[in-house]
């Protein structure tokens, strides 16, 4: 008989320490995160969506170069030479 109220005592304090009210933890989707499963995905105009973003992720390389060729330019006129 001990054995049994013990064993109820356990399951109710284990079932009172349980919170229903505790979602698990989600991490908001960034834009770009968001944007890319759209791409990926069945519904109409997701193809525009990911042609979109090949074309953003490509400006963005061509400024990282354009940026890149402008400090070695910079790096190379502040050597003390003068040009004509």
């Amino acid at each position: 008989m001990r054995w049994v109220l013990i064993a109820i005592l356990g399951a109710l304090a284990s079932v009172g320490c349980a919170s229903p009210d505790r979602a698990p933890a989600t991490r908001k989707l960034t834009e770009r995160e968001r944007d890319s499963l759209i791409a990926i995905s069945p519904l109409p105009g997701a193809t525009v969506v990911g042609r979109a973003l090949a074309t953003s992720d490509a400006s963005a390389k061509r400024t990282d170069r354009q940026a890149e060729t402008l400090r070695e330019i910079g790096d190379s006129d502040s050597s003390g030479e003068e040009t004509p």
